[in-house]
């Protein structure tokens, strides 16, 4: 690793925490709030899996766009427009 890229990876870092620090506080239960992503996850791809065994390339891409929307990580989902 070149010290460059360790620089950049620290204040990836420091500007993530900043983030996180800067964001309410979860109020909720989280554990229930996991476990309903984690449903609505599941459900989209299954809907996916159904359309693209049918050969449904509309219903597939809206799977692809909604679970792209949800997952924040994603680069992707920031270059696509869902509107």
């Amino acid at each position: 690793m070149t010290v460059a890229s360790g620089r950049k990876k620290r204040k990836k870092v420091a500007s993530s925490m900043a983030a996180a620090e800067s964001a309410p506080s979860f109020q909720g239960d989280r554990s229930l709030a996991k476990s309903m992503m984690f449903m609505h996850e599941t459900m989209v791809s299954r809907e996916a899996a159904y359309a693209v065994a049918e050969g449904d390339i509309g219903r597939a891409y809206e799977c692809v766009k909604v679970s792209l929307k949800y997952n924040s990580e994603c680069k992707v989902a920031h270059m696509l427009s869902f509107r």
